[in-house]
C-alpha cells in the first residue's frame, strides 16, 4: 500500500495478509465441504466434498496436501477416520465399501458388499458397518446380509450383531477418561442412542431420541448428540459407566433449534456448537448451564447445514460457507483481537 503524506512524502507498507493463514479461510477443490475430520495433531483437516473427492489440507496455511477421488457422496455415505489417522473406510463410486490406508488408494481389506462404514477405532483394527442404508437405496442384492454389525478388520470376525437397523453414526471413545475403544456409541434407527463396553459387548446404555450426528468429546467422558427434534444432548460417559440411569447421565438436553441439529462439535472444556436445518446459525453453548455463548452469521440459508469440527485442542471451529470455503471461528476473543491487530493499517479511533 502507497500514500502520499500531507508532507507530500510518498509512504509504502506491506499490508499483505501474514496473519491469514491463522485466522483463515481453506477453500476447497472439487466441491462443498461435506465432513471434516482433524488429524491427531491439528495440522491437517480432512473434507470430504460432495464432488466425490476426499482432500486434506494443512491448516495454518489452508494449502491442498492431497486429494483422492472416486468416492460416493450423500448424507449418508462419507469416510471415516481412525483416530490414529493411518486408515480411512469410504464407500466408492461403484457402491463396494473399503478401507485403506490414508491418502492411498491401496486397500488394506476388503469389507463386505453392500455395507457402509460408520467408524474405525482408534488404529482401524474394528469397523462399524451400516448393512441397510446402500441396500435401501440402491436395492439388496440376492442373498445380501442386511445386518449392521461390528467387524474385526484382519480376521473378519464379527463382534457384534446390530441386527436389521440403520447405522447412521458410530464412535469410539478416545483416550482419556477411559481407555480408548473401551466404549462404542452407534445412533441406530429405530431406537435412539445406544452404548456398549466393548470388552463383552453388553449395551449398558439406551436413549430414545432421533438422534443424528453423534461426537466424543476429545476427552472422551462427554458424547454429544443431535436430534431431528431440534435438541441438543450431551452424555457423561463416567456416570453411564457408574450404572447411573440414563436421565441422570445427561449433562445437557437442551432445545437448540425449531427444527433438526445435523451438526454438533465439543471441546474438551465443554463447549458444545451445533447448526439446524432450520438455520443459518451456527450456535455455541456451555453444555454444563445451557447458556448459550454465541451465534455465528455463517452466510448459508440453512437448507444444507455445515458440518462441525473444533481442532483437537479446542481452539478454534472450522465449518463450510457459501463458496467452497471452511471458515474459522476463535474462541479465544483476545486471539480475535490480536487477528485484527494484525491487519490495522493505523491506530484505532475510540
Amino acid at each position: 500500500l502507497s500514500s502520499v503524506g500531507t508532507d507530500g512524502e510518498t509512504r509504502t507498507w506491506d499490508v499483505s495478509p501474514t496473519g491469514s493463514p491463522s485466522l483463515g479461510a481453506i477453500r476447497v477443490a472439487s466441491g462443498n465441504p461435506f465432513i471434516l475430520d482433524f488429524s491427531p495433531d491439528g495440522g491437517e483437516v480432512a473434507v470430504s466434498t460432495w464432488g466425490g473427492t476426499l482432500e486434506y489440507h494443512a491448516t495454518v496455511d489452508g494449502d491442498l496436501v492431497t486429494a483422492v477421488d472416486g468416492i460416493a457422496t450423500g448424507p449418508g455415505v462419507y469416510p471415516v477416520f481412525s483416530d490414529d489417522w493411518r486408515s480411512v473406510a469410504w464407500v466408492g463410486a461403484d457402491g463396494n465399501a473399503v478401507l485403506s490406508g490414508l491418502r492411498s488408494n491401496t486397500h488394506r481389506n476388503g469389507l463386505p458388499p453392500c455395507t457402509n462404514p460408520r467408524a474405525l477405532d482408534t488404529h482401524g483394527e474394528v469397523v462399524v458397518l451400516d448393512g441397510l442404508w446402500l441396500c435401501l437405496e440402491a436395492g439388496a442384492p440376492a442373498g445380501a446380509d442386511l445386518r449392521s454389525r461390528v467387524v474385526d478388520v484382519d480376521s473378519g470376525d464379527e463382534l457384534l450383531d446390530l441386527g436389521e437397523r440403520v447405522v447412521f453414526r458410530a464412535a469410539f471413545n478416545p483416550g482419556g477418561a477411559f481407555e480408548a475403544d473401551r466404549y462404542l456409541a452407534v445412533n441406530i434407527d429405530p431406537d435412539g442412542l445406544e452404548i456398549y463396553d466393548t470388552v463383552d459387548w453388553d449395551l449398558i446404555f439406551e436413549l430414545r431420541a432421533l438422534t443424528t450426528m453423534i461426537r466424543f468429546d476429545p476427552t472422551g467422558r462427554y458424547l454429544v448428540a443431535g436430534t431431528l427434534d431440534g435438541r441438543a444432548i450431551v452424555v457423561d460417559l463416567v456416570a453411564v459407566v457408574a450404572g447411573r440411569s440414563a436421565k441422570d447421565s445427561l449433562v445437557m438436553d437442551a432445545v437448540v433449534a425449531s427444527g433438526g441439529v445435523p451438526g454438533v462439535a465439543v471441546t474438551s472444556q465443554g463447549v458444545v456448537a451445533t447448526a439446524a436445518f432450520d438455520s443459518s446459525f451456527i450456535r455455541l453453548w456451555n453444555m454444563h448451564t445451557g447458556d448459550q455463548i454465541a451465534e455465528l452469521r455463517t452466510g448459508l440459508d440453512g437448507s444444507s447445514p455445515p458440518q462441525l469440527n473444533f481442532d483437537p485442542e479446542g481452539t478454534y471451529l472450522l465449518y463450510p460457507d457459501r463458496n467452497l470455503m471452511l471458515r474459522k471461528y476463535y474462541l479465544d476473543p483476545d486471539r480475535l483481537l490480536a487477528l485484527a491487530a494484525e491487519r490495522t493499517t493505523r491506530a484505532l479511533t475510540d
